[in-house]
């Protein structure tokens, strides 16, 4: 079968740690055809003419970038002759992300996407708590002042995260009003405000990644010290603990409703008890869960891939 991950340049990230390198080894290691699509390559190309580059091989785990992965020469393909697309482009979900991804809407539903470029783009991460309310923190959108003041009286002490961002990028902490008056003056709309954790530097932000319904694994992230922000890409460590049952539960109930949204793969994160958000862009963690626990989740997560588009085309 033949594989197309979207992503940004190869050459940009980072050979120790990127779970897209590690899909793209594991495919390889399975026998299994897989091209590399960099959006920047192709903002301004139709579906049928992408500029696409096959990987020839992959050595995740090297240090630094670039020395990771051998890439064939460009060459001009027809989506129609993948089977299985697999976006991994990390936010910002900007212009570029929005005119890239709108280009596989309404493909054929014999291409499977994961995650689906419609739903890439109709979701926010920050916002998923609103749609399992059950499970997850108070979360407000916020697009004014008024609406900001609204949520600080609300909670007293917030995190402001901005509407478009990952990885950490961008979150504020407001715990005063002088605080509140100098965010305010930096207009941060659109953007989503949450009730602040205080045990967040305890407890930390545990990550689950799902797919389909499966629980694949887990990584608690601990921030730095003197942060509260647990993300790894802001210094934050990771660590091993068990889940609850709880935890799993959910975890497998939002990942099967979250599936009949068009969105299979997730990482679903969890502050305390309840869900704070949900990553559907291009989950990371996975290098870290695998090695926290000698389990190499990546496999599995191919191999449940492959066996799925098998049934799909038998």
């Amino acid at each position: 079968m033949k594989f197309l991950i979207t992503a940004d340049p190869a050459d940009s990230l980072n050979g120790l740690t990127d779970s897209s390198l590690l899909m793209a080894a594991e495919l390889l290691k399975a026998d299994q055809e897989v091209y590399w699509c960099d959006l920047f390559q192709n903002l301004d190309s139709e579906v049928n003419n992408l500029s696409v580059q096959k990987i020839i091989s992959v050595n995740p785990g090297v240090a630094g970038f670039s020395n990771y992965i051998s890439l064939a020469p460009v060459q001009k393909l027809d989506v129609q002759n993948f089977h299985c697309l697999l976006h991994r482009k990390d936010p910002p979900v900007n212009e570029d992300y929005i005119k890239f991804h709108k280009k596989f809407f309404n493909l054929d539903s014999k291409i499977l996407q994961v995650n689906k470029a419609e739903s890439l783009l109709k979701y926010k991460e920050h916002l998923f708590p609103n749609i399992f309310p059950d499970y997850s923190h108070s979360t407000i959108a916020v697009h004014t002042d008024a609406e900001l003041r609204d949520a600080y009286s609300r909670f007293k002490k917030i995190v402001v995260k901005p509407d478009n961002e990952g990885r950490g990028i961008g979150i504020e902490f407001v715990f005063d009003q002088n605080q509140l008056d100098s965010l305010i003056n930096k207009k941060p709309y659109p953007c989503v405000v949450q009730e602040f954790f205080p045990n967040v530097n305890v407890e930390g932000d545990l990550r689950v990644l799902a797919f389909r319904g499966r629980v694949l694994g887990q990584l608690l992230r601990i921030p730095k010290e003197g942060s509260l922000l647990a993300n790894l890409y802001q210094g934050g460590s990771a660590t091993w603990r068990e889940l609850s049952s709880y935890e799993r539960d959910v975890s497998i109930r939002v990942s099967k409703e979250l599936e009949t949204m068009g969105i299979s793969l997730a990482g679903i994160d969890f502050l305390g008890s309840k869900i704070s958000e949900i990553n559907i862009t291009s989950p990371t963690g996975f290098c870290q869960a695998s090695n926290l626990t000698g389990k190499n989740i990546v496999k599995q997560l191919i191999s449940d891939l492959i066996t799925l588009l098998s049934t799909r085309s038998s």
